[in-house]
This record gives C-alpha cells, structure tokens and sequence, in this order.
C-alpha cells in the first residue's frame, strides 16, 4: 500500500505500526498519557500554565519565602539585567517571579551536571549539583507556602506539572532519535543521493 520493495525498513515498519494502531491511539488516548510522557513542550508545560492561570484568577497575592533563599540562588545565575530583576520580583514574593526563577535555576544548574562535566570539569558538575539542591529548597519553600494559604490545589499542579516536565526532557533524545531515523528511513534514496550532489556542487563553486 505504501509502496514499499523488498524487506521492509526500520522506517517502513515504523509507519506500517503507526497506521495500525492510529486507532487505537486516539481512540485511547487519556490512558497513554498516563504512561507515555508528552512528545512536545508545549503539552508538557500545560499542567504548569494551569497552576500559574489559577494562581493569577485567584489573586493569591505574594508568598512569604524566606529571602535568604532567594539570595543564595543569586550566585548560580547570570548576572544580567533579566535574571536581577527577577531576583528582584522573587525578593516581593510575587508567584511568576518565584516560579521564573526556580525554572531558570533548574535549567542552568542542570546543564553544568552530567557524566562527562562529572570527568573533565568536576568542578562545574559540583556548581551545578549545588544550584540544583539550592533550586529544591527554593521549590519546597513555594509549596510550602502555597499549602498554609490554602492552595493545595496549585501546589498540587505545580508539582504534577514539573513531573510531567521532568519527563518530557528525560524522553526528548529518545524521540528525536526516533523520529530522525524514521525520516531518514522514508527518504528515498535517489533523492537523497540527488541531495548530497547538489551540496557537494555547492561547496565547490
């Protein structure tokens, strides 16, 4: 049906199992969800732009976290104009600040960690270990003061939606890696042969 020759592919099995089960898929697709993290950033982040919409409709106000907290976040970050202020906001307890800074803690510190900075920059790995324990803190103090105002149900989908996160990024590789292998598996190879020639030509004037 699909036009296939020969043994099938890796690519071609691909596309013949995903129209299979494109049925089934949609028609189940509630349940995936509770087993398969999300495959875009965008559904992945939807469960945190919820806790932050029910945040602003409710008007909570400011959270009381300690500010030594905030502080010792500071000397993780850039210093850049950006990052002081929402510093700045986070100082005043304002929830989108909080939340902000908390994210692009988590996001720098996580990208000084990992096996190879652990071997050829120890000293990098342990910074980041370091801002990623102090992003903890920060993030038990939010729920912990979304809770004593009564907000358990924000607190409870900020938690949900950084799990959900946690998972997309820990998935991403895998589905990059997929879907790069399926694409390259479907092109056809005269065409990517006529490709190849047409960016040596390139190179060459």
């Amino acid at each position: 049906m699909l036009g296939q020759k020969g043994a099938p592919t890796f690519g071609d099995k691909l596309i013949q199992k995903g129209v299979q089960y494109a049925p089934e898929l949609l028609l189940g697709g509630n349940a995936l969800r509770q087993v398969m993290p999300h495959l875009t950033r965008h559904g992945a982040s939807r469960t945190l732009r919820e806790a932050r919409a029910l945040a602003a409709d409710r008007d909570i106000g400011t959270l009381n976290v300690n500010p030594e907290l905030i502080e010792d976040a500071r000397q993780y970050l850039p210093n850049n104009l950006p990052e002081r202020n929402l510093l700045e906001g986070s100082q005043h307890g304002d929830y989108n600040s909080l939340f902000n800074l908390q994210s692009n803690l988590g996001r720098v510190s996580a990208q000084r960690t990992g096996r190879i900075r652990s071997l050829f920059a120890p000293e990098t790995n342990i910074r980041g270990e370091a801002g990623l324990a102090s992003r903890r803190r920060l993030l038990n103090a939010i729920h912990e003061n979304l809770q004593s105002q009564g907000h358990h149900d924000i607190s409870d989908l900020l938690r949900q939606g950084q799990n959900e996160y946690r998972r997309y990024m820990q998935f991403r590789p895998y589905r990059n890696a997929i879907a790069g292998a399926a694409l390259y598996a479907a092109t056809p190879k005269n065409a990517l042969t006529d490709l190849v020639k047409k960016l040596i030509s390139i190179r060459g004037q």
